[in-house]
């Protein structure tokens, strides 16, 4: 039970074999260490819905369904977009660029949102729009506050500051 709450490094080793990573460096090693701790911190608290975390808590009074978005601000800076699809796919180029040794983080922490394989990964409905130049791609084919949520993911998990919708 303890490794659930800190994997030891006996535990982090025996993850990353049974899934075919090798830890050859230190960094590697602490890298590998977080992902699993995100990944059990999330398996813990047994949310149904794949696209949130367990612990982020939805806005009570927002519904964003009905709603049409014509661009956000994020640190500061406008950006235009058409679509909630467009927000979510110009939100993740922007934290790629930001966080470019982290960004593929992505790929374990949403599974069924990230891959660089959509094709295999997803279901054919999934609308995969490519993330900028990383060959990741997002699966863009869910309801506006699906969208809203995972950007709010992403924000938790990369710790930084929410974009602000603009809406039409």
């Amino acid at each position: 039970m303890r490794d659930l709450q800190s994997p030891t490094g006996d535990f982090v080793s025996y993850v990353a074999t049974a899934v075919g990573i090798d830890i050859n460096t230190q960094d590697r090693r602490q890298q590998i260490t977080e992902i699993i701790q995100q990944a059990l911190k999330t398996l813990k608290v047994g949310e149904t819905d794949p696209l949130l975390s367990p612990d982020l808590e939805p806005e009570p009074d927002v519904d964003w369904i009905d709603k049409k978005i014509k661009g956000f601000t994020f640190k500061g800076k406008p950006y235009k977009v058409k679509r909630w699809s467009d927000f979510l796919t110009e939100f993740c180029k922007i934290l790629s660029e930001n966080y470019p040794d982290r960004f593929e983080d992505v790929l374990q922490l949403k599974p069924r949102i990230f891959s660089k394989n959509p094709a295999a990964d997803f279901p054919r409905s999934a609308n995969p729009k490519p993330i900028g130049e990383t060959g990741i791609y997002i699966q863009t084919r869910s309801d506006n506050n699906a969208k809203y949520k995972i950007v709010k993911d992403l924000v938790k998990y990369f710790g930084c500051d929410m974009p602000v919708p603009h809406l039409s």
